[in-house]
């Protein structure tokens, strides 16, 4: 077990909340991106998960996500705001990607993808992607 002398997250108490948090974050952002249908007013302030979870990794780096999975959450967000749109934002919709892009540049690369028949395994951690 950890002790706080080390750092906030050298608990062991500290990581279950940070964890917690994590993939309270994302999975609020999730059920927002899949509401049918889905306005600019359920997203808008949702982007404030993003942003948060880029301030938790920069804390403490996670891989429980993947660059994917991420770039995904950003298609979809930037669809539901084009097509919510009724005139062209670029100011807003340039700090939407550069939220997205701040997250998704922290993460570290996908790992390739196994070739059928391959008995590699990886030695990095195993990342969740839920």
């Amino acid at each position: 077990m950890g002790s706080w002398g080390s750092g906030v997250y050298q608990n062991d108490h500290a990581m279950d909340l940070y964890s917690l948090e994590i993939e309270h974050l994302a999975k609020q952002l999730e059920e927002i991106l899949e509401l049918e249908p889905v306005a600019w007013d359920d997203i808008e302030g949702p982007l404030l998960y993003v942003h948060l979870l880029s301030v938790l990794h920069r804390d403490q780096a996670f891989e429980w996500f993947s660059r994917s999975r991420v770039i995904g959450w950003k298609e979809k967000y930037l669809s539901i705001f084009d097509g919510t749109m009724e005139r062209p934002w670029p100011e807003r919709r340039a700090v939407i990607e550069r939220v997205f892009d701040d997250l998704i540049a922290a993460l570290p690369p996908d790992e390739p993808t196994k070739k059928a028949g391959s008995k590699k395994t990886s030695s990095r951690k195993r990342r969740v992607d839920r």
